[in-house]
């Protein structure tokens, strides 16, 4: 099985670019570092530096092209709920489900399923239609600014717990502006980790040569700096917050 691409599709070439440095600017058990030894490590710290931003952001990732972007959600069925009429009737929240992460609507479409058996038999999925040119379906997906939220007007979802299941992928358009900024974060928060190994190769380097004057020692980098307010104040308009009950998480 082909392995996926990086996070970001960030290698050597773009850390190169952004931060000026290269694999023989620093250490591998005391030695210079190989060109191997360099993509090796790029390519295992980049992935950690993406999920330190996706944490902070409480998302799986922005990237549509890893295997965390494909998102499954189990809700629950709400049933009719206005009890002022008899029969009692749908209201709008009903029928109503808000996503938890944004949709990537170019991959491929939102599936949708209700398990219409009952808790004690076993398990039945059916995959509702959406809304199309051709035929009116059981739902239509809308979109606004990054909420998106899937109505239905037909075999609206029974009242049930994790009965109503959507399979989607979230993630940004790799040409957007969205995407680009948050991979410019990412390169920012690995120069940091680049300084501060450079920070530390440079301390054994002192005491190695037995250097009496510690003036010489760099300006550290804190490894709670790794991601710093900088990078954080940007990051902080894409995260996302958990809102309960209702839509959201019914």
């Amino acid at each position: 099985m082909t392995a996926p691409a990086s996070s970001y599709g960030i290698g050597s070439k773009e850390v190169e670019a952004y931060t000026g440095f290269a694999y023989t600017d620093l250490l591998q058990n005391g030695a210079v570092m190989t060109a191997v030894q360099w993509d090796a490590f790029i390519a295992e710290y980049v992935e950690v530096i993406a999920q330190i931003v996706h944490r902070y952001c409480n998302v799986p990732t922005f990237d549509p092209a890893q295997p965390e972007a494909t998102i499954t959600e189990l809700r629950n069925g709400r049933g009719p709920t206005d009890d002022s009429v008899w029969p009692v009737q749908y209201v709008a929240a009903d029928s109503q489900f808000y996503l938890h992460q944004i949709y990537y609507a170019a991959d491929t479409a939102i599936v949708v399923q209700e398990d219409t058996a009952s808790k004690t038999a076993a398990s039945a999925w059916t995959t509702r239609t959406v809304r199309s040119s051709e035929a009116g379906g059981d739902y239509e997906v809308i979109t606004k600014r990054e909420l998106t939220m899937v109505s239905f007007h037909h075999n609206i979802p029974n009242f049930g717990g994790n009965n109503v299941k959507f399979v989607y992928t979230t993630g940004y358009a790799p040409t957007s502006k969205e995407y680009h900024d948050i991979t410019f974060q990412v390169l920012r928060v690995f120069k940091n980790l680049i300084l501060s190994k450079k920070g530390v190769e440079a301390i054994a380097t002192i005491f190695a040569a037995g250097v009496r004057d510690y003036s010489q020692l760099p300006n550290q980098y804190s490894e709670a700096q790794i991601l710093s307010h900088m990078e954080q104040s940007i990051l902080k308009r894409y995260r996302r917050y958990p809102v309960f009950g209702g839509p959201f998480t019914d």
